[in-house]
């Protein structure tokens, strides 16, 4: 009867825990960016940006998944961060939250395009992965790359 009792109130506790808190869909738009410059022709953008790619994508799960020299088109699968959430209250767990970054060069320009996937923001928990923060790595990727594919390197060693 004991025992009856407690499994009792744990329920009780369990459910009265999962309506604490909610989950939003957050549904991330692609963002791009051109990068124009001066007398840089295709195949040098190209190594950039592979460069660029391989240099940031420093995480296991992210991959470079498409690599097109003649065309100029490199896309990966990014980890933007590992704590995102999937269900709501006590069935709530950590998901891995992905963007896909596709990058093509021409002569003289560079377009970086990325899309996060969607992902579940959880309001009660401030360290929680947020809409917010996607948005702020998204944009300090690109200006990484507008960076790294605008500087002027030197062969002097």
């Amino acid at each position: 009867m004991k025992k009856l009792m407690i499994m009792s109130f744990m329920l009780v506790g369990l459910v009265g825990l999962q309506s604490c808190g909610s989950i939003k869909i957050v549904e991330a738009k692609s963002i791009e960016k051109v990068v124009k410059l001066v007398d840089k022709p295709q195949e040098d953008l190209y190594i950039r940006a592979n460069t660029w790619m391989v240099e940031n994508f420093n995480n296991a799960e992210s991959v470079i998944q498409f690599s097109d020299k003649p065309n100029g088109i490199v896309t990966g699968k990014y980890l933007l961060s590992s704590k995102g959430v999937i269900g709501s209250g006590m069935s709530a767990a950590w998901e891995n939250v992905y963007a896909i970054i596709k990058i093509q060069v021409k002569d003289n320009a560079a377009k970086i395009t990325i899309t996060p996937d969607s992902f579940g923001e959880y309001s009660m928990n401030p360290q929680a992965y947020s809409g917010q923060q996607a948005q702020t790595d998204v944009n300090k990727l690109i200006t990484s790359f507008s960076d790294s594919i605008g500087k002027t390197e030197s062969t002097d060693w």
